[in-house]
């Protein structure tokens, strides 16, 4: 077995098979076909983070009073994430909310954007979930109280329409 860099892979094992003029003179092992899989889940890893973070702020961590950020909207947040980045693992940086913010009363807020269309979820300190659809071709601003797995069809609608035939 011999070891070769694939361009933005890294370095994997792979078997090499005899040449030919219709044939790639590489067949890459089982082992490399993972190593695509983490560095897609890059993203993820960063966006988590993002939502980490909010869990150090304290009280009073806008100067105006704000609580800190709750329990229950840290792991909400960071499921919604998860679910939204894990369906569609080749549009990983598509993918990434545009922010991730906390909300004064303890919550958090992430927005995704794709073109004329956006979806804004805040996640209340309780867990609950509200999504916030906007459509800026003309459809009026919808609002949705929303289930975990509602947000991230809502997401994942709006952002994988313009790859869609």
């Amino acid at each position: 077995m011999s070891t070769i860099t694939v361009p933005n892979t890294g370095t994997v094992g792979a078997t090499r098979i005899p040449a030919s003029p219709y044939a790639a003179p590489l067949a890459v092992s089982a082992s490399a076909s993972r190593a695509p899989a983490r560095r897609e889940f890059a993203a993820l890893d960063q966006v988590v983070q993002q939502v980490r973070v909010l869990a150090q702020l304290e009280p009073n961590w806008d100067g105006d009073d704000a609580h800190p950020i709750a329990p229950a909207a840290i792991s909400e947040a960071e499921k919604i994430v998860r679910e939204v980045i894990s369906r569609y693992p080749l549009l990983d940086r598509s993918l990434r909310p545009f922010f991730v913010v906390g909300v004064p009363d303890g919550g958090v807020q992430m927005e995704w954007r794709a073109g004329l269309r956006s979806v804004e979820v805040e996640v209340h300190p309780d867990g609950s979930i509200e999504c916030l659809v906007v459509d800026r071709t003309g459809d009026r601003p919808q609002f949705h109280d929303a289930s975990p797995s509602q947000a991230v069809d809502l997401i994942t609608t709006m952002a994988v329409a313009p790859y869609r035939a």
